[in-house]
């Protein structure tokens, strides 16, 4: 496999990894490398099917891992430490340089991680979220239901880095069993392009906070 840290002196075009060797090191290690990355970058951009991880509660985060754990156990030999290595990850949002924006589908509110159905505990989340989009560093955008689409969105990715502005420049996609690097500079303009067009059917700042209240409110109706 020709699979190489962000830090290593080759950058390929492109490369996977399966998850074993992704956290060969430990989950710990492994949240470290994303954040080092993060925090070197001019911006992250996210398009993701659930809240995103840098924009998840505790709780959520606590569930999504516990669910992670229990379909490939042996993956997870140190839960605890990469649960608070993820949380360390959470706070570059307070004191990073860089810009995070974040896109998701309206549906992606109303997911709710088990084991139970207990709707506080989203709407706890989605009220985290609301907060958080307020501070300089982030934006946050979400696609209603009701909108029509511009763009076909394939699958969940995260772009880390700017072309032009930043070394280094990788979009990340995350399947269940390998992760893709992609590092082309065509591929990443493609992907650019589709950030853009995601953007563009998305609302913002007090258009999704008004989304996210209406959910949270018709949450605690139900």
């Amino acid at each position: 496999d020709d699979h190489r840290d962000a830090s290593d002196a080759a950058w390929t075009a492109s490369s996977a990894a399966s998850w074993s060797e992704e956290v060969r090191q430990g989950v710990a290690a492994k949240q470290r490398r994303i954040g080092r990355a993060e925090q070197a970058a001019s911006a992250v951009r996210v398009y993701t099917l659930i809240v995103p991880g840098l924009l998840q509660t505790a709780e959520y985060t606590h569930r999504l891992f516990d669910m992670q754990a229990s379909l490939q156990p042996d993956l997870f030999p140190d839960l605890a430490a990469g649960r608070a290595a993820f949380a360390e990850r959470q706070q570059m949002l307070f004191r990073s340089a860089g810009r995070f924006e974040f896109v998701v589908p309206e549906s992606a509110l109303l997911w709710r991680p088990g084991p139970d159905g207990d709707p506080r505990t989203l709407v706890t989340q989605l009220r985290h979220i609301a907060n958080l989009s307020t501070l300089d560093t982030v934006r946050f955008g979400v696609i209603p239901l009701d909108a029509p689409a511009r763009v076909c969105v394939m699958h969940e990715f995260v772009m880390i880095g700017e072309l032009g502005v930043d070394d280094n420049v990788e979009v990340t996609i995350h399947t269940t069993t390998r992760e893709l690097h992609i590092r082309d500079d065509a591929q990443i303009k493609t992907y650019t392009a589709l950030w853009e067009r995601v953007c563009d059917d998305a609302v913002f700042d007090d258009g999704a906070r008004d989304l996210l209240a209406t959910t949270a409110n018709r949450l605690l109706a139900s």
